[in-house]
């Protein structure tokens, strides 16, 4: 499942890693390597994950070729810088929606812990205020035919989230419930990208992408 940070493995081409290593927050990545980042995530949202580096390098202003080998050493530790610069956003926004979804009551509720999920990936925008880490997150997820989530040490809030969730549907088997929540983030992602396309006002599309998955997650269970 898709929902915060996911090593690919070898079947989207790159080798799996067993940890995303020492999170690094946004402002601690000088300022080439901080441009090679946003490069790769606007250049993997809308080309895929097969974008030549060179052409990565060259969108971050770097006159040199190796510019993301130089930093970064290979395409699979640039992709982790990806997740490791958006997810402090990622994981502060969810811990405030769960916080939210506590006071109100709801924190049994599949349809606001699934937001409390989701909601902060469509809330992630890069310096022209489009959602291409939505569009960073779907290509990882569509492209890949085989991927697993890194929650436990890097991602506690996410990982939180999706355990009150698997507790709120008790009727799903563990294996129901990865399936259902894999495919309401990719169709979550799907929807966002659409409206990215259409070039949607920032923001438009995220109560239908919700809907959507809600619907996918807690759908009737067909035996």
């Amino acid at each position: 499942m898709i929902v915060a940070v996911m090593v690919v493995e070898r079947d989207a081409g790159l080798r799996t890693s067993p940890t995303l290593g020492t999170m690094r927050m946004k402002n601690a990545y000088k300022k080439p390597a901080k441009a090679l980042i946003e490069a790769a995530e606007r250049l993997i949202a809308t080309q895929g994950l097969g974008v030549p580096l060179r052409e990565i390098g060259q969108a971050a202003g770097s006159a040199n070729k190796v510019a993301v080998q130089y930093h970064f050493g290979d395409r699979q530790r640039l992709i982790e810088a990806v997740f490791e610069y958006r997810l402090p956003q990622l994981e502060t926004r969810r811990a405030i929606l769960l916080a939210e979804t506590e006071a109100r009551g709801c924190v049994q509720e599949p349809a606001a812990l699934l937001e409390a999920l989701l909601r902060p990936i469509s809330e992630v925008l890069d310096a022209s205020g489009r959602r291409r880490f939505a569009g960073f997150l779907y290509q990882l997820t569509a492209n890949a035919r085989s991927a697993r989530a890194a929650f436990d040490e890097i991602a506690p809030a996410a990982q939180n989230i999706v355990e009150r969730l698997r507790q709120s549907l008790p009727g799903m088997t563990p294996a129901t419930f990865n399936r259902r929540l894999g495919s309401a983030s990719l169709v979550f992602l799907d929807t966002l990208v659409r409206f990215e396309d259409e070039e949607a006002p920032g923001g438009a599309g995220t109560e239908e992408a919700l809907a959507l998955a809600r619907a996918v997650l807690t759908g009737p269970v067909i035996e």
